[in-house]
C-alpha cells in the first residue's frame, strides 16, 4: 500500500475522498498524544457503547428476525413522511 501511495497511482482516489484522508488523522490525533484524565477514557467508553449496541442488534436479529424488518419499514415510512413535509415547506417558501 505504501508503494502505491508513493508512486502516485491512487492519488485520485485519495483526493476524491477527503473525508477519509482527514478522518484517519483525526482518529490518530485523538489517541496520541494521550489526553489528560477525563478525556482519555472517552474513546474507550464510546467504543464500548458502539460494540454493545452492535451486539444487541445481532442478538435481536437472531432471536426475532422480523423485528429488524419492522424497524426498516418504520424508518422508511418516517423518511417518506418527512420528505413530503420538507417538500411542502420548500414549496411554501417560494
Amino acid at each position: 500500500m505504501l508503494k502505491i501511495l508513493q508512486s502516485g497511482e491512487s492519488q485520485g482516489a485519495a483526493q476524491a475522498c477527503p473525508a477519509h484522508r482527514g478522518g484517519s488523522r483525526t482518529f490518530v490525533a485523538s489517541l496520541y498524544p494521550v489526553p489528560t484524565y477525563p478525556q482519555n477514557l472517552m474513546i474507550y467508553i464510546f467504543a464500548a457503547l458502539i460494540i454493545s449496541g452492535m451486539g444487541w442488534f445481532l442478538v435481536l436479529r437472531i432471536r426475532r428476525p422480523g423485528t429488524v424488518s419492522e424497524i426498516e419499514i418504520h424508518l422508511d415510512n418516517n423518511y417518506d413522511r418527512f420528505a413530503i413535509e420538507r417538500a411542502a415547506q420548500s414549496d411554501a417558501a417560494f
